[in-house]
């Protein structure tokens, strides 16, 4: 009987541990942008104004005069190895858009690149965000993707 109560225990936390499982990969976008808004909410006004100013006078290329049509926002870390995978993507698209697109590495493991993640609400490396030319979002991605698909965000 006890080895049967402990089958039947072990069924029910192993089917647990997979609907978990199961439920966040379900919900991880949506769960993402929750964190990520609850980490813009911890800004204060006086940061965000801050944050604000610079995000116009480095991307806001309508008024800074550079040339970009669109930035892309890459953060990661040197010893992440989706965000190494992506190093090369973000070679690629330096290599064949450079006159396009202006390519931005925060490193997240930096005091600099903890606070602008903190600033777009990055919770997860890494993260891709494309900015257009005004230096509003356009789009964001988390995890890896290929340069290819990142660039068709940009067609849009």
């Amino acid at each position: 009987m006890r080895e049967k109560i402990k089958k039947i225990f072990k069924s029910v936390f192993i089917l647990l541990v997979v609907s978990i499982i199961v439920a966040l990969f379900v919900f991880r976008d949506a769960l993402t942008d929750y964190a990520s808004k609850g980490l813009q909410n911890q800004i204060t006004p006086i940061s965000k104004m801050i944050f604000a100013d610079s995000i116009t006078q480095m991307f806001d290329y309508s008024g800074n005069g550079k040339h970009f049509n669109y930035t892309l926002l890459e953060f990661g870390a040197k010893n992440c190895v989706s965000c190494r995978k992506m190093e090369k993507v973000l070679e690629e698209i330096r290599n064949t858009q450079s006159s396009k697109i202006n390519v931005v590495f925060y490193n997240m493991t930096l005091t600099q690149g903890l606070q602008w993640g903190k600033y777009f609400g990055v919770v997860m490396i890494p993260t891709q965000i494309i900015l257009d030319r005004k230096g509003n979002e356009v789009f964001r991605n988390t995890g890896y993707i290929p340069a290819d698909e990142l660039l068709l965000h940009l067609e849009k």
